[in-house]
């Protein structure tokens, strides 16, 4: 299969396993009262499900991928950290994770054996538990790391990359 319509199968099962999850999640707030923690869980939800299908849609007429930059400037002012895989079978990845989303930006493989220029990968390794923010400038975005002290008036930034003229659009309405 496709690499890209593997990921499109993808996003379309987890918005339909988030439309399930917030079904499951009404039939049991009629059941009983809703909590505030309930009502934070399913906004969460609705709007990673609405957001992943304005990002289908945009797909399905022949749009491209996020590239990093979009990725990026969806979570600015969020809470981010460079993190290890949570689960068994990805014991050996490392990425970025938005703390105030619960879900994960980027999530690479971590080569054993380096060869070749340093990748993504490796510079994550370099700032593992480390805690970053995302940072926007007209049509550039990336992010810097806070614990390292590269947040200043001229830091350096780990990562830039463009913003696409498409997630304007769709960000900014």
């Amino acid at each position: 299969m496709d690499p890209d319509n593997n990921r499109l199968d993808m996003l379309r099962e987890s918005i339909r396993l988030t439309e399930e999850i917030l079904d499951r999640l009404g039939s049991a707030a009629t059941e009983r009262s809703t909590t505030e923690g309930d009502s934070v869980v399913v906004a969460r939800l609705t709007h990673g499900r609405d957001w992943r299908l304005r990002y289908l849609d945009h797909l399905e007429k022949g749009g491209r991928f996020l590239n990093l930059g979009d990725e990026w400037s969806m979570h600015h002012g969020h809470d981010l950290a460079i993190e290890w895989g949570y689960e068994d079978w990805d014991e050996n990845r490392i990425g970025l994770r938005c703390r105030s989303c619960d879900d994960w930006i980027q999530l690479y493989d971590v080569r054993t054996d380096p060869i070749g220029e340093p990748d993504i990968a490796d510079l994550y390794v370099e700032h593992e538990t480390h805690t970053v923010l995302s940072w926007r400038q007209g049509s550039e975005a990336g992010i810097e790391c806070v614990t390292c002290g590269a947040v200043s008036d001229d830091g350096f930034s780990l990562l830039t990359s463009p913003v696409s003229d498409w997630f304007d659009r769709v960000w900014n309405g």
